[in-house]
């Protein structure tokens, strides 16, 4: 489990070797083994690592750095942060699931749970977190069953085992030294297959994937309210300069500054308002009424509110 609270930096130091109950300890050191890999993969650091067990979990992990989700700016600042938590999350189970494909005895529940906190944060549809869940968990899948970091995982893992707890600075330079022997080493994979597609499903939600494969659901209505059925004026989004035809290049661009773009638009101005376009004489004003009469398209009667006052934020 990675520890949700954030902590003070503080120096863990490496405890003296104690005996391995390999039948309870196995899953837990490769559980916070990965949390730990993918907090130093994503640039999060390790401040400590340890599978001696308390009143709430049989281990934890903590970061040592954070990402603050209040203080992001922006909706995409937002769903990065949680993306990067969610991976940093799901690296415990999907440990447990490459290590004991298809196991129950998972102590992920509460990182899903966090996982899923930040989600409502940022999206309140139900089936989004799910679907954002199960693609966060694939992706996790795809960092971690990659052999180079698979064996980290590894490494880490038997560390754990030997010593149960050690502090973050000892478990990066670990990490370090064993990922550049690694990288070199001939038994690496030197190439990703493009394209390669693997069968895995988040072992949280495959009863709602599972469903949502079989199942249909029932169309959408198509009738609109009353209001947009008689809409005044009419919603006719032709381009305004194509509907009127043929214009004089001043009163084409006097058009344009006034940001009007469709007969729809057109049908906001009045000829008292088609004079305060910038640009426009009383020939320009003539030749746009004169155009819009000849093309069957109505503007405004004289006694219309300005344009800018019944909707400020279109015609500011």
């Amino acid at each position: 489990m990675l520890d949700e609270t954030r902590v003070e930096s503080q120096s863990i130091t490496v405890v003296e070797e104690k005996a391995i109950d390999s039948s309870r300890d196995e899953l837990a050191a490769f559980h916070e083994a990965a949390h730990a890999v993918a907090m130093w993969k994503l640039d999060f650091g390790i401040e400590s690592i340890s599978i001696d067990a308390d009143e709430r979990t049989i281990g934890r992990t903590r970061p040592a750095r954070a990402y603050d989700l209040e203080s992001a700016h922006g909706p995409k600042d937002r769903r990065y942060i949680v993306e990067q938590n969610a991976i940093m999350l799901h690296a415990g189970s999907v440990a447990e699931q490459l290590l004991r494909p298809g196991t129950k005895e998972t102590g992920a529940a509460i990182d899903h749970d966090l996982i899923h906190d930040d989600m409502y944060r940022v999206e309140d549809d139900g089936s989004i977190h799910i679907t954002w869940c199960n693609y966060l968990w694939q992706r996790t899948y795809t960092l971690l069953a990659w052999p180079g970091q698979w064996k980290l995982i590894v490494a880490l893992a038997r560390a754990l085992l030997t010593y149960r707890t050690l502090d973050g600075r000892s478990a990066e330079f670990y990490l370090k030294r064993a990922d550049d022997v690694l990288r070199h080493a001939p038994s690496m994979p030197n190439a990703v297959l493009i394209g390669e597609v693997t069968y895995v499903c988040s072992p949280w939600h495959r009863t709602w994937h599972s469903k949502s494969v079989e199942t249909t659901t029932p169309a959408k209505r198509t009738d609109l309210p009353e209001g947009i059925e008689n809409m005044e004026p009419k919603p006719d989004l032709r381009p305004v300069q194509w509907a009127l035809g043929p214009l004089s290049t001043r009163a084409r661009r006097c058009i344009e500054n006034a940001n009007i773009q469709s007969v729809m638009d057109l049908a906001y101005w009045s000829r008292y308002a088609l004079s305060y376009m910038r640009g426009a004489g009383k020939l320009t004003i003539r030749e746009i009424v004169d155009a819009a009469a000849r093309a069957g398209v109505h503007i405004a009667p004289d006694d219309a509110p300005l344009p800018w006052v019944v909707d400020p934020e279109r015609w500011r």
